[in-house]
């Protein structure tokens, strides 16, 4: 018969590990998922090139210092996660009540540009406008 004993201490191992996992791992908010999104163009991503097509797109906050992130998701797979800046509203920006997702080229840089507005409604993390550039293939 196992030692009741030896349990708890496998137990606390676990425990204790699953704490450390925690802790290390960033605390990201999700503020909005853009589903089904057509990427027009091969995109770079970790010195490979993915190719145009249908993506996931999820936007992110982290907890902690307040950056903002673009998930990158394609077939389910997480490709990237790309830090982005936050480009303020100035006062005669029209802000929409619902998220918005923009896409733009920048051929003198070679990226594509995701722009992303969360609105004036969102419940969470109103106003907030987030450009993301991810290096693009011909």
């Amino acid at each position: 018969m196992v030692d009741k004993r030896i349990i708890m201490l496998v137990a606390l191992c676990l425990l204790a590990t699953l704490a450390a996992a925690e802790l290390a791992a960033p605390k990201m908010d999700s503020i909005f998922r853009f589903r089904g999104v057509k990427v027009p163009m091969n995109l770079k991503i970790k010195d490979a090139v993915v190719e145009s097509g249908v993506f996931d797109l999820e936007f992110l906050k982290a907890a902690d210092s307040g950056d903002l992130y673009l998930k990158l998701i394609k077939k389910g797979e997480v490709l990237d996660l790309i830090k982005g800046e936050e480009w303020p509203y100035e006062g005669s920006d029209p802000v929409d009540g619902k998220p918005k997702l923009k896409m733009g080229r920048s051929a003198s840089q070679g990226t594509l540009v995701f722009t992303f507005e969360s609105g004036k409604d969102h419940r969470f993390f109103p106003l907030i406008r987030a450009r993301f550039s991810v290096p693009y293939s011909e």
